[in-house]
């Protein structure tokens, strides 16, 4: 195992020394170009995240995602049970099925759709 690691380990440190005798043999106008448009695509990186947190923290009342993932985390690590945030309930959801079909079923027998007289 370990010499699967070191041998990766190695490739990739030969791939970064090949890349970075490539960038030496280029021109030093090139090579300005070239970190100039790493700094600007890691800008536009940094923007895109920011203005993706700050999209979400306007869709959950302000919070930010950070600080919902360590609240989340914290009462996890103080109940020892796993927590999302979710919904409360409404109060309609607490009604059983079963009080359903028995309301619906009186008002069919109120109506006279349904009798106990055979046909």
């Amino acid at each position: 195992m370990e010499n699967v690691f070191e041998q990766r380990q190695l490739e990739r440190e030969r791939k970064r020394k090949k890349k970075e005798e490539e960038f030496k043999a280029l021109s030093e106008g090139q090579q300005a170009i070239i970190k100039g448009s790493s700094k600007a695509s890691k800008n536009a990186r940094e923007r895109k995240l920011n203005l993706e947190k700050l999209q979400y923290a306007l869709e959950h009342s302000g919070i930010p995602l950070d600080q919902i993932d360590d609240a989340v985390g914290l009462l996890s690590k103080v109940t020892g049970q796993e927590h999302y945030i979710g919904t409360k309930k409404s109060p309609q959801s607490k009604v059983r099925f079963a009080q359903f079909l028995q309301n619906n079923w009186e008002f069919l027998r109120f109506e006279k759709y349904l009798t106990s007289i055979p046909v």
